[in-house]
């Protein structure tokens, strides 16, 4: 058996020969392996080349058909960015505000992507819903890779991984980048409260039914995410209104809603102080986000 390589068609191409005795071993694995050395791929890289192989026995010879190759240059694939992150302390960042509507993968220009190499880019996040493959770039600059804002909200507060491939080698180095917190600045409604310094709500004002309560909007609100609503007061454990729960598909629209009655209002002393808090759970109650404004008011007779 002959086992050719060439670094062209012309006559003047120099071929490499190896020489392989066929033994049971071959036979019995189905299959002939003969190693290029490495030396010679580096002496041809980015060159056409084609390789065959020749057989020959007592009663017979042939040549097979040549399959024809190029050798690649050295594949520099370096470390992604993404865009609208920064650097602080050494740390990439990136304020999910500055992504409402999508984050993008930049892939380096100086990367090495051949004609027809196929293109991936990954975000590496803290679960399934925050992590993705993208394999089409954006339509308007092909170095780019849109992860979808659906893609931000389970990684809020902590790091993902962004890289990519080509051809379906990883890049040389990933990206390591912060998602910064997502600064909630929703407000608490109550029904029936009257505004001054401090804000009031009258018990007797309250319906049976309880005064409603709502939770604005904030960005990125969505299914997947939870919330909770409780009560803090003086000498009392914190009591659920909304035990933590997925926001509903009316909420997302809306906000979210709830009723204040009066018995969640017992052991708060008239003419004492109760707050309302909020927080979101982004990650299925992995962790939660504190609204930034909770609702303190004064109870009145």
């Amino acid at each position: 058996l002959v086992y050719g390589t060439r670094t062209g068609s012309g006559s003047s191409s120099k071929n490499t020969i190896v020489h392989l005795k066929v033994d049971a071993s071959n036979i019995e694995s189905g299959k002939l392996e003969v190693p290029l050395a490495a030396s010679w791929l580096s002496s041809n890289r980015g060159k056409a080349i084609d390789v065959r192989y020749q057989y020959a026995r007592a009663d017979s010879a042939g040549t097979g058909t040549p399959l024809e190759l190029t050798v690649r240059e050295p594949m520099v694939l370096p470390t992604p960015t993404v865009d609208k992150s920064v650097v602080n302390s050494n740390r990439d960042e990136l304020d999910p505000m500055l992504a409402y509507s999508g984050a993008y993968i930049v892939i380096p220009a100086d990367a090495t992507i051949g004609e027809g190499d196929s293109v991936t880019a990954y975000f590496k996040g803290f679960d399934a819903s925050g992590s993705c493959e993208i394999n089409d770039p954006s339509q308007s600059n092909p170095t780019k890779f849109k992860v979808p804002a659906t893609v931000l909200p389970s990684n809020f507060g902590k790091t993902v991984e962004v890289t990519y491939s080509v051809a379906g080698q990883m890049a040389d180095h990933s990206l390591f980048l912060f998602i910064r917190e997502l600064n909630i600045t929703s407000r608490i409604t109550c029904e029936g409260v009257q505004i001054g310094s401090p804000a009031t709500l009258r018990l007797s004002d309250i319906p049976a039914d309880g005064a409603q309560l709502g939770i604005g909007l904030w960005p990125f609100i969505s299914t997947q995410q939870k919330v909770r609503l409780w009560l803090t007061a003086n000498g009392m454990d914190d009591r659920d209104i909304i035990t933590l729960r997925e926001v509903l598909p009316d909420e997302c629209v809306n906000g979210v809603a709830a009723h204040l009655t009066r018995a969640d209002l017992e052991g708060v002393a008239v003419n004492g102080y109760f707050t309302l808090h909020a927080s979101v759970s982004f990650d299925g109650g992995y962790s939660t986000h504190l609204l930034n404004n909770p609702l303190k008011l004064k109870l009145l007779a």
